[in-house]
């Protein structure tokens, strides 16, 4: 047959002559050829012999010819498109390697061998020397079975250190030895029996491989970073390098949505029932995305309809001017290269053999650790400058070292604190130092390393300042105004600023000083303008200047933090000392105090300059991700509602360009090197030389008196921006005023002081001048992902304060603001007009009720005026109820979680969810109205209404139709509070559960939901003691106490628009269902009869039941 003929023809020998005991029936069969058991003729060694399909090679040659063919067309219809034909010439490129069985030899040996080097307990079957070529590959043969056949392995196997294993020979493959298997599905991927009794996974069929070169290896390292520690200039540069081209125009928005993906791929693995619900809410939110999508272009199309219109109607004057041609569509991403598309495929079959096999493994990790090897061995050989440590790494890193600072107690105390920190993993690299009056150092310490690069800070390290930076800026500006300027006029603080910035006098900022300016009373807390911003524009110091000219002044008043302090004493010092660049103006004024080479925009020795360092995640769970992606949504509404403001603050900036905002920005190379330059941000220098330059700045008595003795308090408007400002709200001219408090054992014990200077709040730095000696704290690393801010900047300022006898107090002061900025979107004329008429409606009914109820008075007894049978409802049990309830505590929320066997990975979305709840009592009648949320997306809504005292019937999405009862039950300890008691039975497989919810008012104004389930040990297979189930929930009345007519329509469709969704009765008679599209199975196992905590169940995806009744039909 053809199979012997294949092997006379490779081998040059019969078939016979090679092997014995040849088996012609294929063990398995692929596109490329079929596999064969046998028996070497000289040793006997088992061997599978593996013979490659008659005329495959072309075939396949063929159709991939005709899939270029038509991405070539597709890239001409679709002008957004990005060309996919690098991809598919790659996938060519492999086919052709594929059909070459001496490649797929030489790549399973050096897999083999380069395995059996390392730690890692994986195998590679090993080619069989001299009976392998082109098209016919003979391997050792391997006794074993498919990995997802995990009833197969030994008793006790850990099938987690299994998927572990794998992953981790897949990394070391990678980055070690540039070997991608591009195919890594369960059926290339066996479990053999080893001699001890154990197991141990082996990989098979090499032949999909990709090699990449040492460059490569090296630019996916660096991509995988990136990735992990969201640092999007790193992750640009090394796309760039990976042999992606993307457009001179490509926005932040398209290169946040590709990093986001990334950090998506390399999440920790999913249980396959968890994965499945998680892609089913992907698609639901891609759906939703579509929806917005269309909503807005319906809206630009409408705006776009108006303005003709109006052109139309003008007279014709816009007729004879030549119109603007439409934007065409941009395509962002040009081209997308085939290495792309080796390491996504193999990364997601393997994300899919993980889930097969049920288990959690943290992706993010060994990839990290070897990714981080490959980059400090490049960094070792000197072609690369761009790694942040890792634990092992930063254990290397410098340690505190101290120049001409001899040791003292306050120095030893310091040097204790960085160690625990960078134990803690807390820190990365530092500089601390203080400076006495005296002209003695009590500190000055330099650890660990500069960031990118595995090389420990020194005191000569230019470390990034950021928001840090403009201590110096004000310095230099205040010697500045100490000499006259170059024409010789003198410049002071009541100066108007126009008199040295002519262009700055526009929109009514002629009378602004410079003292207005310095202390934030300019009214420029809006500096930047939506319409002209970008990044490049905000690395430009002289667009940025003329930004701040043409800035209107803020009509909330003058009140607010301006952002724009640092761009605007630069402005002014540049003009002052008469230079083309405030880099120059600042190195004017520092030459003299021989510190030109220590605080600089950028440097011409590039190894001096250190980077900032966000800290890479090891792993990516599940919640991670969600709260990854509820802060990107959230700031995706923040910057749809800013689309309406023409002037941006900084927490606006943050959200509608990130970029701009990010901590990062410093690592730019144009900034680096500086072909650009930020004097905002981008600011760099030693503690030591800010300590000198406070010291050089003493002798300026009066100024600096003044300057910090003028205080006054700023406002916020959020607890973020709170934090943004270090928790620091009080400013001098030019100046953060932190508070200290003498400690006790002094004789001022007790006194307050002022310390003056500024802070920086994403990477915790301070430099600020305290009594008697200048304090720097220099740090590089910025919290990571999700991470909470960590606050170690103060901490160390905190145990500096305490040796100098010292206490902050500045920063327990909080601001009675929300935690975020709440933003109202401006609504159009025809929005405003839709809820006016709205308003009105909700008016003429409120006024109708009211003329009821008073015609029901007039029309009482003949004792006098009585109330109506309404008015006498309305003053029935049940009116404390009433309102718009939030969700603020659980109680036995953990033991649910446990008995219903949720997995762990889904703990935290259920304690994350957040359930709205409103109540409508009119006297015997009661609405009960639910919305929940959870990663700012609403996942369920319902709304029961009934009768207290009559039966009433319903459905909800979990546990099914039911039937039940409501009753008032009154409270021993006042009779006027009553507690509203809820029954709902539920029939499951012939036996009836109880579901009992009691609502009560309870001390604090807190909203109570006791829930208790009855009967689930007769009615499924859940072991609970006595049958019953306890949980209570707690709520917080939301916006005030609105009236009982209001509240259910804040929360879900008003009862008019119920009935005419579903069809229903009119209120009184208002069927019990589920609002919203209905769940796609019924479960089998009652696993949702605590309605009041149904978020924690919404899933069936999440739960593996022990009852055999759930198998089937979970998702």
């Amino acid at each position: 047959g053809e199979v012997d003929k294949t092997v006379r023809a490779e081998l040059g020998r019969a078939l016979g002559e090679v092997f014995s005991d040849f088996d012609y029936k294929p063990l398995a069969s692929a596109t490329v050829g079929q596999a064969h058991k046998a028996n070497l003729r000289t040793t006997g060694q088992k061997v599978c012999v593996k013979v490659q399909h008659k005329g495959v090679e072309q075939m396949m040659a063929v159709d991939l010819r005709c899939i270029e063919y038509i991405a070539k067309k597709a890239l001409v219809k679709h002008k957004t498109a990005p060309d996919v034909t690098p991809l598919i010439r790659e996938w060519r490129r492999a086919s052709r390697d594929e059909a070459d069985f001496s490649l797929e030899a030489r790549s399973a040996r050096r897999a083999g061998e380069a395995l059996a080097k390392s730690s890692v307990d994986v195998k590679c079957p090993l080619p069989i020397e001299g009976l392998c070529t082109r098209r016919v590959l003979t391997m050792e043969f391997i006794e074993g079975w498919k990995v997802t056949d995990v009833d197969k392995l030994p008793p006790g196997t850990d099938v987690a250190g299994l998927a572990k294993q794998i992953l981790e020979a897949w990394s070391l493959l990678v980055f070690q030895e540039g070997l991608v298997h591009g195919d890594p599905h369960p059926g290339n991927i066996f479990v053999e029996s080893c001699k001890d009794g154990g197991v141990r996974p082996v990989l098979l069929d090499w032949g999909i491989t990709k090699e990449l070169t040492p460059e490569e290896r090296l630019h996916v390292a660096r991509w995988m970073i990136a990735t992990l520690s969201s640092d999007r200039h790193m992750f640009l540069s090394a796309t760039c390098a990976l042999g992606f081209k993307v457009s001179d125009n490509l926005d932040m928005e398209t290169l946040d949505g590709f990093m986001i993906g990334t950090i998506f791929v390399l999440r920790d693995s999913l249980p396959a029932s968890a994965q499945a619900y998680l892609y089913e809410m992907f698609d639901q939110m891609g759906e939703e995305e579509k929806a917005r999508e269309a909503k807005k272009k319906e809206e630009e199309q409408a705006k776009q309809a108006q303005s003709d219109k109006r052109k139309k109607t003008s007279g014709g004057l816009c007729s004879t001017r030549k119109g603007k041609k439409k934007d065409e569509p941009k395509r962002m991403i040009e081209s997308i290269p085939g290495v792309f598309l080796f390491l996504q495929r193999s990364i997601s079959l393997l994300q899919g053999l993980c889930s097969s096999l049920n288990v959690t493994i943290p992706f993010a990790e060994p990839i990290l650790r070897h990714a981080m090897a490959r980059v400090a061995i490049e960094s070792a050989a000197g072609s690369l400058r761009a790694v942040t440590p890792s634990r092992s790494l930063a254990d290397k890193a410098g340690g505190p070292s101290s120049g001409t600072t001899q040791s003292s107690p306050l120095q030893d105390a310091v040097r204790v604190q960085l160690e625990a920190l960078r134990n803690a993993r807390r820190l990365v690299g530092a500089q601390v130092a203080v400076l006495r009056d005296d002209g003695a150092w009590s500190c000055n310490l330099a650890f660990g390393s500069m960031g990118f690069i595995n090389e420990p800070v020194s005191e000569r390290t230019l470390m990034p300042l950021l928001d840090a930076g403009t201590s110096a800026l004000v310095l230099c500006l205040f010697k500045a105004l100490a000499n006259p300027t170059p024409s010789g006029a003198r410049v002071g603080l009541e100066t108007p600023v126009w008199q040295v910035w002519p262009e700055f006098a526009q929109h009514g900022k002629k009378g602004v000083t410079l003292r207005h300016l310095m202390q934030h009373a300019a009214r420029l807390s809006r500096p930047f303008q939506r319409q002209k911003m970008c990044v490049k524009r905000f690395c430009n110091e002289r667009r940025m200047e003329e930004m701040l000219a043409a800035a209107p002044q803020d009509d909330r008043g003058d009140d607010f933090p301006s952002d724009a302090l640092a761009s605007a004493v630069a402005a002014v010092l540049r003009r002052l000392t008469g230079h083309a660049s405030v880099a120059d103006a600042l190195q004017s004024i520092l030459k003299p105090l021989g510190l030109q080479d220590d605080i600089v925009f950028a440097a011409e020795q590039e190894d001096r300059m250190a980077w900032v360092v966000r800290q890479p995640v090891e792993g990516l769970p599940l919640p991670r991700i969600f709260a990854h992606l509820e802060q990107e949504h959230s700031k995706r509404q923040a910057a749809e509602t800013n689309e309406e403001l023409p002037w941006l603050s900084w927490q606006d900036l943050e959200d509608t360009f990130p970029a701009c905002a990010d901590p990062l920005l410093p690592n730019r190379p144009d900034l680096r090197c500086g072909e650009s330059l930020s004097s905002a941000r981008g600011l760099r220098g030693s503690a030591e030389a800010l300590c000198r330059l406070f010291a050089a700045s003493i002798p300026q008595a009066e100024l600096l008196r003044r300057a910090v003795s003028t205080r006054r308090r700023l406002k916020v408007e959020s607890l973020s921006e709170w934090e943004h400002c270090s928790r620091c709200l009080d400013a001098g001219i030019g100046w953060q005023l932190f508070r200290f408090r003498y400690l006790h054992g002094s004789h001022k014990a007790g006194e307050e002081v002022v310390g003056y200077g500024h802070s920086d709040a994403s990477t915790g730095s301070f430099a600020l001048r305290l009594p008697d000696a200048s304090v720097v704290v220099l740090l590089n690393r910025v919290s990571a992902l999700d991470e909470d801010p960590q606050h170690i900047g103060f901490d160390i300022l905190s145990s500096i304060a305490e040796q100098l006898g010292l206490q902050p107090v500045w920063h327990s002061e909080v601001p009675d603001v929300p935690a975020k900025p709440v933003r109202r979107k401006k609504t159009s004329a025809g929005n405003e007009m839709q809820e006016l008429q709205a308003a009105m409606t909700r008016m003429e009914e409120r006024l109708q009720k009211l003329t009821e109820e008073m015609q029901g008075m007039l029309n009482g007894g003949q004792g006098g005026l009585s109330m109506s049978k309404d008015a006498q409802l309305c003053s029935r049990p049940g009116s404390e109820l009433c309102g718009l309830w939030r969700s603020a505590e659980i109680d036995g929320l953990e033991t649910l979680l446990r008995i219903f066997q949720v997995p762990e990975t889904f703990h935290f979305l259920a304690k994350q969810a957040k359930r709205t709840l409103s109540i409508d009592v009119r006297g015997s009648q009661v609405v009960i109205s639910t919305a929940t949320t959870m990663a700012s997306r609403t996942v369920d809504e319902t709304a029961l209404a009934f009768k207290v005292g009559e039966p009433f019937a319903g459905e909800q999405k979990l546990g099914g139709a039911f039937h039940g009862q409501a009753s008032w039950l009154k409270c021993e300890e006042a009779e006027e509070v009553h507690t509203l008691m809820v029954e709902k039975t539920f029939s499951l497989d012939g036996n009836d559960v109880v579901l009992e919810e009691r609502y009560a008012l309870v001390a604090g104004g807190r909203l109570q939901v006791v829930t208790v389930c009855k009967g689930l040990d007769t009615a499924t297979d859940l072991k609970v003691a006595g049958g019953q189930l306890h949980a209570t929930m707690w709520f917080d009345r939301q916006g005030g106490a609105p009236s009982s007519g209001d509240v259910a329509r804040a929360v879900k469709p008003a009862p008019s628009a119920l009935h005419a969704q579903h069809g229903a009765a009119p209120l009184s008679e208002l069927d019990n269902r589920r609002v919203g599209p209905s769940p796609k199975a019924r479960i089998g196992c009652f696993s949702e009869p605590l309605s009041a905590l149904s978020t924690v169940f919404c899933s069936p995806a999440c739960f593996q039941f022990s009852s055999e009744r759930a198998t089937e039909e979970r998702v």
